[in-house]
This record gives structure tokens, sequence and C-alpha cells, in this order.
């Protein structure tokens, strides 16, 4: 009788309501200034997640940052691998405002675990590689300084073999 009554008092107390043990970042003071002398603190600023987006987003694991519209604005890329998303982030004047783009899906995002951005083709825009587990995804940038145009699957027009030029070395 006496190891029946332990299992639920046990049990009973890995069910309390108390606040975990550790102190959210938000609630730790610091010592560290800017050139200002202000505090440096940081601050959650929610961009991409499927409450708000309606979209089932679930592993993100890959990330890239470039301009992608031209704006001079930092747009992020996010590979969601368990999901098949990859999906834009466009910057906007405005934080409040978001503007976001999928730009593939299902199996052209199978597996991704790692994005670029950068101009491939030459055209002065920023195009998205992907590697994932169906090979390498190239999207190349519509050339649009507003962002939502489709963009497409393709090898660039570059002297060399694939399409891509000869003389890039790793």
């Amino acid at each position: 009788m006496r190891g029946f009554l332990i299992v639920p008092i046990v049990l009973l107390a890995g069910c309390s309501s108390e606040a975990p043990p550790w102190t959210p970042i938000q609630d730790v003071d610091t010592e560290a200034r800017n050139a200002e002398n202000l505090t440096i603190s940081w601050r959650e600023n929610l961009i991409d997640d499927q409450r708000t987006s309606g979209v089932p987003l679930r592993g993100a694991h890959a990330l890239a940052i470039g301009n992608l519209d031209g704006d001079e604005r930092p747009d992020i890329v996010t590979a969601y691998q368990e999901s098949r998303y990859l999906r834009v982030a466009y910057s906007t004047e405005d934080s409040a405002e978001k503007f976001l783009l999928t730009l593939a899906e299902s199996d052209d995002a199978l597996g991704i675990f790692d994005v670029a951005t950068g101009d491939i083709n030459g055209d002065g825009w920023d195009d998205v590689v992907a590697a994932g587990t169906n090979g390498i995804l190239y999207l190349q940038s519509p050339g649009q300084s507003k962002p939502g145009f489709r963009w497409h699957a393709s090898i660039p027009s570059l002297p060399g073999a694939n399409g891509f030029p000869s003389t890039w070395s790793i």
C-alpha cells in the first residue's frame, strides 16, 4: 500500500503551476550600453508564424537575408523543413506592416537545409538558391521593385557548365 501512495504524490509535485526556474531575457538587467550610454535590450518581433499567417509553418530550419526587392532594406528568406515551405518576409518602411510570400512549397521545398541570396544571373536583382532533399532549387528574381510577383525556378543562362560560370571557385 505504501508504494501506491508515493506515486500519486510524486506525480502531483510535477504538476506545479509555479513559474519556471529561469528568467525570461526581457526581465534580465544588463550593464551593456550603446554609444549613447543607453541600455542595450532585446525585443521580440514575430515575423512569420502559422498563427498570424494562416500557413501551417513548422520546423524553421534555414534562413538568409538579402535585398530581394531593391529597396535597400533586408528581406528574410526562411525554409520550413517540416512543413515544406520556402517563404520570404519583405521589409517595409513600417515595421508593423508585413508582406509575406511563399516562394516554394510541397515537394519543391522538401527538406531544405540551406538557403542563400545573391545576384546569380547578373541582372542586378538578388535571387534565391536553396539546397534540399530533392537537390538544388534556384529561384530567379522577377526583377520587380514591388514584392509579390511570381518567382520562377530555372537555370540561369550564363556561360559554363549547367548555365553557371565556369570561373566560379569553391
